[in-house]
């Protein structure tokens, strides 16, 4: 399987392109959501399997349900299990990405409860790209979160240290096959984010005033132009897409790089 992530600072609107972009796929379009292609994963390894009847029970059900979240359940514990396996076969050689994030992890500055939900949302995206890449199945896995993406809350939220910590992070990390990035000056994405307040403050943004808030995009900014040069500079097609553009300029961009630059 292909890998595509989305990558820009957080409040830039990364998750409301990545939504749409998703659900105006043609039918005909090989993309798919990782929850999508976690489904296919587990059906192409219960096809494939000597399975026994419970395996083939679920293999049906799963065919059978057209309902995401039931078929997403049922997936679940072979997808587990086939990812933990994958993650098992490429770990020594992700050690020192792997050790570099876990000192990240550690950074006292960051508040505890959110260092411990980005040690969860690591490990799963560690295991998501390793099932990923193994997954001998002729599709496109597009990601809004994903280990580019994970840099912007990983990485030291210091301005001194970013541009070091960032090229070594895009240097070791497990390279997609494409990377989407959304970018716009900081003062955009402050106004973004300030307008989408109180209803909805990202993990990043909790506590941060205004002036605050300025001085964490532009160490968004940095990371994110750290790591779309360094992914390009390894071989990664790179798509840069302007957030003030029309969203349907960006779309079509979208749709013309998924089809013509992978």
């Amino acid at each position: 399987m292909k890998r595509i992530d989305f990558i820009g600072s957080p409040g830039v609107g990364k998750t409301t392109l990545y939504n749409l972009f998703m659900a105006r796929r043609k039918r005909h379009e090989q993309w798919l959501t990782p929850v999508e292609a976690k489904i296919n994963i587990a059906k192409e390894y219960l096809r494939q399997c000597s399975c026994f009847s419970k395996d083939m029970v679920r293999l049906v059900l799963i065919q059978l349900i057209q309902v995401r979240s039931v078929q997403n359940k049922l997936s679940e514990s072979i997808y587990n299990s086939l990812a933990s396996k994958a993650l098992k076969e490429r770990v020594n050689s992700w050690m020192p990405f792997i050790e570099l994030c876990s000192e990240s992890l550690g950074d006292q500055e960051k508040p505890p409860f959110y260092r411990f939900q980005l040690a969860k949302w690591f490990l799963n995206d560690l295991q998501d790209t390793a099932l990923v890449d193994s997954a001998r199945i002729n599709k496109t896995v597009v990601f809004d979160e994903s280990l580019s993406q994970r840099a912007t809350g990983l990485l030291p939220w210091n301005i001194k240290f970013i541009g070091q910590q960032s090229r070594k992070y895009f240097k070791l990390m497990p390279p997609p096959d494409g990377l989407i990035v959304l970018q716009a000056e900081p003062e955009i994405i402050v106004q973004r984010i300030m307008a989408r307040r109180p209803q909805k403050v990202n993990a990043q943004h909790e506590g941060l005033v205004e002036e605050e808030l300025w001085e964490r995009i532009k160490i968004y900014a940095e990371i994110v132009g750290i790591g779309s040069a360094v992914l390009r500079e390894r071989g990664v097609q790179v798509l840069a897409l302007d957030a003030e553009l029309p969203v349907e300029v960006m779309l079509s961009k979208l749709n013309h790089f998924m089809r013509n630059g992978q």
